[in-house]
């Protein structure tokens, strides 16, 4: 079993943790990733840039989005973390598990891979 390394964040008025690890494979399309993850900052950061080079520079509109996916693709993980601090959410812990769920399971229970 492959594993990876997952954040745990906290939300601050409510008992729920989110896991977050890197891109999903949704990230080829950044708007539907965006959408998929409940990243609706980042949605609305990515439309009104499509928008904007769509009206004033479309030659460039291919290359500007290639650029989101390539960003999306690499570092999703870290537009998810950005986005999740700017809600108000903060990291309680970095977890070592072969899924979301496994990580969320072991950040609970305190399980081996936990580093707080």
């Amino acid at each position: 079993m492959e594993f990876a390394i997952y954040t745990v964040h906290a939300h601050p008025k409510a008992d729920h943790l989110e896991t977050v690890g890197e891109a999903s494979k949704l990230a080829a399309v950044p708007p539907l990733w965006a959408a998929y993850e409940g990243l609706w900052i980042t949605l609305g950061a990515l439309l009104a840039l499509y928008a904007a080079v769509a009206v004033f520079v479309p030659l460039a509109f291919g290359a500007v989005f290639f650029g989101t996916v390539l960003i999306a693709a690499f570092d999703g993980g870290s537009l998810h973390r950005l986005e999740l601090r700017l809600r108000g959410w903060r990291k309680v812990g970095i977890v070592e598990a072969g899924s979301h769920e496994a990580a969320e399971e072991l950040f609970v229970t305190g399980g081996p891979g936990v580093r707080l």
